[in-house]
This record gives C-alpha cells, sequence and structure tokens, in this order.
C-alpha cells in the first residue's frame, strides 16, 4: 500500500521554521520528546534509531543533507518529520502512514491554511504544498 507523505514548503530561517512545526504539533497531540522515555530521536541513515540531544537538530540543520526526528504521541505512535534545505527556505516531509485518518486529515488542514491563509504572500510561481504517495 502507499505511504502518504504531505510536504510543504517553509520559509524563513531553520530555527524560525522548525517552532512552527513544533507549535503547530503540539495542538495535535504531538511532541517532540517521547512521554515514555523522554528522549529525542532520528533515524539515521543506516535505519538505525538515534537518541540525540534537542539542541543537535538545529545545529544540523545547515548541512546539506536530508535530517528527520520523531514527534510521538504516545510511547509506541510516531510522526516521521524529515527536511530538506531549499534555496527558498525548508522542505519539511510529514509521513503520515501509521497516523490515524482523523490526525492525518488536521494535520493537512492546519498546514494548507498557513500555506493558504497565513503565509500566502511568501509563495510566488512555485509549488507550496503536495500530497506525494511512496
Amino acid at each position: 500500500m502507499a505511504k502518504p507523505i504531505l510536504t510543504v514548503l517553509l520559509k524563513g530561517s531553520f530555527l524560525d521554521v522548525f517552532r512552527f512545526v513544533e507549535a503547530l504539533l503540539l495542538p495535535l497531540g504531538f511532541s517532540l520528546a517521547n512521554p515514555g522515555s523522554g528522549r529525542v530521536t532520528h533515524w539515521s541513515d543506516d535505519g538505525e534509531q538515534i537518541a540525540i540531544p534537542r539542541d543537535m537538530i538545529t545545529n544540523q540543520a545547515s548541512m546539506s543533507t536530508p535530517k528527520n526526528v520523531q514527534f510521538w504521541s504516545t510511547s509506541s505512535e510516531d510522526l516521521f518529520v524529515s527536511w530538506v534545505d531549499a534555496s527558498l527556505g525548508w522542505w519539511f516531509s510529514f509521513h503520515l502512514d501509521g497516523v490515524i485518518p482523523e490526525l492525518r486529515v488536521a494535520l493537512t488542514t492546519a498546514l494548507s491554511n498557513s500555506v493558504l491563509i497565513e503565509s500566502k504572500l511568501q509563495y510566488e510561481d512555485e509549488c507550496a504544498f503536495r500530497i506525494d504517495f511512496d
């Protein structure tokens, strides 16, 4: 079965954009730290889950390789979020497989509202929002 990936172009410094994403996910029940372990985690290129200090996320953002982190709703349910530097901002991808349909819709609505209403003046002749199936 194809896995949905919601991707949005967010403009600004990485720190500001990441804070925006974190604030957007919080009311949906997602936090950066796993509620069971308190750890912040990401996946290595080799598919290994690795705990990292929270501030390492923003320190690594300047590197040209894609980065990722897990946001947690429970100690065993997460939302995988990855990002890549774009010349105009940051492409954030929200990997929606494993996320219940209601949260998929809530996240899609929140991000589309941001693009279409709150930040629409930042975009010109470019793709700002898409859903891919992998």
